[in-house]
């Protein structure tokens, strides 16, 4: 394995390198209980339990398990694993063991769970500058094995940092000094729901009263006139010079000292054979300055009209997906009930929408390993004319990853309206990551934004597999690697990054991917690798004179299906694939 940071080569199995103790690559555990069903578990160089006591990372409920049955011990840069005085013992690949160091595809019996270690194919933290520590946590269990009054803390946390980015935005366009969002609570009653550059006393519920400031109580009324009538109130000076009007309009400038803004949300209603969308108000945004009045030039009301737009779809997301989760955190939860949660989570997810990109050819392709998807998968159209290309990989499957999915893709969409500079996104997706604070919550995202005019690609790499760019000047392709320099969303606090640059000539491809399709596995238990993959993309892409992204993207299909497929013809998909192709004509 070699590092990218000292150039070591460095044992196969080496989860850091000898040298310079850079992360190298992921370990992972996948669990097959007795009836076939899997779960798996990411490593992070912390010892790893495993017993029928409830406070081990992987419980196994069986007889046959002693209380402490096996520890993995981490260890100069890899993995051992030791019998801890079980009972029935402990098995590798059919051989009973005291201790040994771990290899990848070894297979751990104990009792009638069959436990995989496996290595990931790629570097994991393949940022070229810094060592990356893993998540600060002892548990190794996945966000979606926490409980649902643990998932709903989590989802609110999330969404508090989702509306903090729709204030900032609303703050930064209107060049305002205070901002509030203002939303109905269960009872129908219009509440600050979050306030920015303010200091909000909240609700009493007990007393039944809310005992606001003079500005908040000033503010809830101009809030309420806007969410009733649905129009937009504009006060030049407070309670005086105010005009009505049905939506901002960015045909002059703009003067004011208070702006009430409702945030509407598609409705479709049905009469007869004919369905009808209409925009109803499903909340208020009060902006406010002093001393003077602030003025808004057209360009800055047509961007803050934008934001404002996406903001009522998006916050009834939020809605939507805390809401349901309080209902299920109430009612009792079970596995299936959790899963049609995440499906209907996961459905609130914008559905990507392919442009037609003149002299370019754009495809992509999605497969979820299970009924819900931990891979994000988007092309935003920007302002400026440019698209960005998201490709990410959540940690964990089911519901928390739907939730998050959902958190990334709202925030994304919000900050895209006021932010275009890729590191200040990357920041702030960075932040609402590592604000769910749960163990082993992590994101990998590649974000790369397409100039077609100038054929320039701009992209940040955290944590996520290489992008692969095909490029020529003669009959023998180049091929080049877009690797991480940074590291995965959530691991710190804070992340820095380097925005690079990649120029698009004529007949070049950009191919971007999830693990899933380099950690594929045959019957044999071996990867599909990047070598293969890098292969059968460049034959592809060479095999046809006009080949398509579409093309490219079925042949890949096609050969994944036939390396997954068990000897019995049946295809096993353990993780989420999806790709993207970019072709330049």
């Amino acid at each position: 394995m070699f590092c990218p940071k000292c150039h070591h080569t460095n044992p196969a199995h080496q989860l850091l390198c000898s040298c310079c103790q850079q992360p190298l690559r992921l370990a992972k555990l996948r669990v097959v209980n007795h009836a076939g069903k899997e779960q798996y578990f990411e490593l992070h160089g912390r010892d790893f339990t495993i017993g029928r006591q409830a406070d081990n990372d992987l419980v196994l409920a069986e007889e046959s398990v002693s209380r402490y049955h096996a520890r993995l011990c981490f260890s100069g840069g890899v993995y051992f694993v030791e019998d801890l005085g079980s009972t029935n013992g402990l098995y590798i690949n059919g051989e009973k063991v005291q201790s040994r160091q771990l290899v990848s595809l070894d297979c751990l019996q104990i009792g009638a769970a069959r436990i995989y270690y496996v290595l990931s194919e790629t570097v994991y933290f393949a940022a070229a500058g810094n060592r990356v520590s893993p998540p600060a946590s002892n548990s190794l269990t996945s966000l979606s094995a926490r409980t649902p009054a643990a998932q709903r803390s989590d989802a609110e946390r999330l969404f508090s940092h989702v509306l903090h980015h729709l204030l900032q935005g609303a703050l930064h366009l209107a060049q305002a000094q205070r901002a509030t969002l203002w939303l109905p609570d269960t009872a129908g009653d219009l509440i600050p729901r979050l306030c920015a550059n303010e200091k909000v006393t909240t609700m009493d519920s007990n007393a039944g009263a809310a005992r606001w400031s003079p500005d908040l109580a000033e503010q809830q009324h101009l809030a309420l006139r806007v969410y009733r009538s649905g129009g937009t109130i504009v006060r030049e000076q407070r309670e005086a010079n105010e005009r009505f009007c049905e939506r901002l309009t960015s045909s002059s400038d703009l003067f004011y000292q208070q702006l009430g803004i409702p945030l509407r949300v598609n409705t479709e209603t049905q009469h007869g054979h004919e369905a009808f969308v209409s925009r109803a108000p499903i909340g208020a945004l009060v902006l406010e300055c002093h001393p003077i009045s602030q003025r808004l030039s057209p360009t800055k009301l047509a961007c803050l009209q934008n934001l404002l737009e996406e903001a009522g779809n998006l916050v009834d997301r939020v809605q939507f997906i805390t809401t349901a989760l309080k209902e299920s955190e109430a009612a009792a939860f079970s596995q299936t009930a959790e899963t049609d949660l995440a499906i209907a989570v996961q459905q609130q997810l914008q559905p990507i929408a392919i442009p037609y990109l003149a002299g370019y050819d754009l495809g992509c392709w999605h497969h979820p390993a299970e009924t819900v998807s931990g891979d994000y998968l988007d092309v935003v159209p920007l302002l400026s004319g440019e698209f960005l290309l998201v490709l990410g990989d959540v940690a964990g499957k089911g519901l928390a990853a739907a939730t998050l999915i959902n958190a990334m893709q709202i925030s994304l969409h919000l900050l895209l309206t006021y932010e275009n500079r890729l590191e200040k996104i990357l920041a702030a997706l960075n932040r609402i990551v590592h604000g769910v604070g749960a163990p082993s919550t992590f994101t990998t995202l590649f974000l790369g934004v397409l100039n077609p005019q100038r054929r320039t690609l701009h992209y940040v790499n955290a944590g996520h597999t290489p992008g692969l760019f095909i490029h020529s000047s003669d009959a023998t392709p180049a091929i080049e690697f877009l690797h991480s320099n940074s590291a995965a969303l959530g691991v710190l606090e804070t992340c820095s990054v380097e925005v690079k640059q990649l120029r698009l000539p004529p007949a070049s491809v950009l191919v971007l991917f999830t693990d899933g399709l380099t950690e594929a596995v045959n019957e044999s238990g071996e990867y599909y690798g990047l070598t293969r993959l890098t292969e059968r993309i460049v034959t592809a892409v060479l095999s046809a004179r006009q080949a398509s992204a579409a093309y490219v993207l079925e042949t890949l299909r096609e050969d994944l299906t036939l390396y997954s497929a068990n000897f019995d013809g049946k295809v096993r998909h353990h993780d989420d694939q999806a790709a993207l192709v970019l072709m330049v004509r």
